[in-house]
């Protein structure tokens, strides 16, 4: 048990510091939107992301399903698709109608363009948006085998990183549509834009896709296999 406790106190300190960087401090942010180099890395979390929702549901300790090939593809593909049409979506939304000038690269009033480092674009839009997957990938230690058994302390683990998703979800739609930059505006107002953002989009879109486009994909990926 002593390694155990070893590895979960690593994990805290670990899962800690990622905490306060990406849900605090602007600064990490406002970094991870100008490293589109990380394009790579912040795919290979999203795909990871998608991996764990798709076989979350076979591990869960009083989950009686059994694990099916078919049923994971399903669910894996549905979860990806929903993922690219949400990043679609609010990348859409926000260079047209919610990003500030200087994201969506519109000129000041002096005729002047943006520089081109600070305008929103789609590969900088999704290489943010699949990194701060990050909270489904650690939601995952509420499967541990120990973990899983301890239902509340499962339970306590998902609720926070569903938390911490939406937090890092709100605080992206902040640096993403340049919020940030608008310093005439005080921090709460910007903030409840991002706010009001999350709550009218992301969250709709979904509720949609898991209603009407999830079915669909089922039953493509079934008559495939």
């Amino acid at each position: 048990m002593i390694w155990l406790s070893n590895t979960l106190t690593f994990l805290l300190k670990k899962i800690k510091s990622l905490f306060l960087n990406l849900s605090i401090k602007n600064e990490s942010l406002e970094r991870l939107f100008f490293s589109e180099k990380k394009i790579f890395l912040s795919l290979g979390i999203l795909i990871s992301s998608c991996i764990c929702g798709a076989i979350y549901p076979f591990l869960e300790f009083d989950s009686n399903l059994d694990f099916s090939t078919s049923e994971f593809i399903i669910k894996f593909i549905g979860l990806f698709s929903q993922n690219l049409f949400i990043i679609s979506g609010l990348y859409f939304l926000g260079i047209t109608l919610f990003a500030s000038p200087i994201r969506a690269g519109l000129k000041n009033s002096k005729g002047e363009k943006p520089d081109s480092s600070n305008i929103l674009t789609f590969k900088k839009h999704i290489n943010f948006l699949a990194f701060i997957q990050i909270p489904v990938l650690i939601g995952m230690i509420s499967v541990f085998p120990v973990i899983r058994e301890q239902k509340t302390l499962s339970d306590i683990i998902i609720f926070i990183s569903t938390i911490w998703l939406y937090i890092l979800i709100i605080r992206s739609v902040f640096v993403l549509y340049g919020y940030n930059l608008q310093v005439k505006e005080t921090l709460y107002l910007r903030y409840v834009k991002s706010f009001l953002i999350v709550i009218f989009t992301y969250i709709p879109s979904t509720m949609i896709f898991q209603l009407f486009i999830v079915s669909l994909i089922k039953g493509v990926v079934e008559i495939w296999i």
